[in-house]
């Protein structure tokens, strides 16, 4: 019996500990929902850290959550997060934060000090986006109102998650970004916004990609250069490919639906020298032709499909040899991939990657195949 009562009252005990909630719960009320910031650099050399939080004050059962956005300086962003206590009056809360848009000054300073206080505080989420912010301060974008949302950060997030429809953003969470910066034989690329004008206000539009040498901002790509930089990566799921297939008709474009998209990329190795040789293959949709050229005739379709492909290369070797002489970073992750192939090959030769980088052959084949015309199969024609 003494031992059923002992056994009782472990359960009992047992029972109380885990029904009794969370250790740390805190109420909504106490918190400050970070859901997203913009990190600029202030005249004394601190750090300017816009935040936007939610903004209980607005909410009901009627009306959507709208938010708030302030600045807090420091020395660190964990001592601007803190000195935010003084404005908000209560403590910030990371885990609902989507986005983290930095200058581009301090960018190009170094971003490590950044993103240090992102992936040691267990609040943080790894799959936080990091945004650069080009010509404009980070403050601007994240104070700029929302087009379809009340909420700039989750109207960023969304933009990127919904990249795949354009195929001109490349989706670059915090925890990539780190594996890219320790990643031999290929540099970090994130994602670039800036502010443009539209009718009466401003709004946030993407400008394509920021490149990186380690942990330094070197410059910037356009969307279109994005999307050749995705091809070669094998990161294009879908998107929209407009092209102008006759340089004698430079208004005349053709529209393509990209339905999916392969690259194969391997090292050739011969003697102690290394070239790269890419293979491409699209299967696409011709979905516009603003032009008077009949494309959508069975009769052109080899026609079309290989100026397409013709187009295409010379649009990514374009991007491959700008990225070499311009640049000098391989974004492409060319050496990870001889590291992968040939390892004790690529240690010998990792001191001096760079120059060979920029010496390097690279044989592409682009294949574009195209699956339908669509509902009418010609051109449309006037008088």
């Amino acid at each position: 019996m003494r031992i059923k009562k002992c056994l009782l009252l472990v359960f009992i005990i047992s029972d109380m500990l885990m029904l009794s909630g969370c250790w740390n719960y805190r109420e909504l009320s106490d918190m400050a929902i970070i859901t997203g910031i913009g990190i600029d650099r202030a005249e004394d050399g601190e750090l300017d850290v816009t935040f936007e939080i939610i903004d209980y004050k607005t909410a009901s059962a009627i009306q959507a959550i709208k938010t708030e956005t302030f600045q807090s300086k420091g020395k660190t962003l964990f001592e601007a997060t803190r000195h935010a206590i003084k404005l908000t009056g209560m403590k910030l809360y990371w885990a609902h934060a989507q986005v983290a848009v930095i200058s581009e000054e301090v960018a190009r300073d170094d971003i490590i000090p950044i993103i240090d206080l992102m992936i040691r505080d267990h609040e943080i989420r790894s799959d936080i986006h990091l945004i650069i912010a080009k010509d404009v301060l980070a403050k601007d974008i994240i104070t700029t109102m929302a087009l379809t949302m009340n909420n700039q950060s989750y109207e960023l997030a969304l933009m990127i998650h919904n990249s795949d429809s354009s195929g001109e953003i490349p989706k670059v969470h915090l925890y990539q970004f780190i594996n890219a910066m320790g990643t031999d034989g290929k540099e970090p690329v994130l994602p670039s916004v800036t502010l443009m004008d539209d009718i009466d206000k401003k709004i946030v539009a993407s400008t394509g990609s920021a490149v990186f040498k380690g942990s330094r901002l070197r410059g910037f790509i356009s969307n279109e250069e994005t999307m050749w930089y995705l091809f070669v990566t094998n990161e294009i799921k879908s998107g929209l490919l407009t092209m102008h297939l006759d340089p004698k008709k430079p208004k005349e474009t053709v529209s393509f639906e990209i339905f999916r998209s392969e690259t194969e990329m391997k090292p050739v190795f011969s003697n102690q020298s290394v070239s790269m040789s890419i293979k491409i293959k699209l299967l696409v949709k011709l979905n516009e032709i603003a032009g008077e050229t009949n494309y959508a005739d069975g009769k052109q379709q080899n026609e079309l499909e290989d100026k397409a492909s013709e187009q295409l290369k010379e649009n990514i070797m374009a991007l491959i040899e700008k990225m070499k002489k311009e640049f000098d970073l391989d974004i492409f992750g060319f050496g990870n991939v001889v590291y992968q192939e040939k390892p004790l090959f690529f240690e010998k030769v990792k001191s001096s990657w760079d120059q060979q980088y920029q010496n390097l052959k690279v044989e592409l084949q682009v294949q574009v195949k195209n699956k339908s015309t669509g509902v009418f199969n010609k051109a449309i024609e006037g008088d």
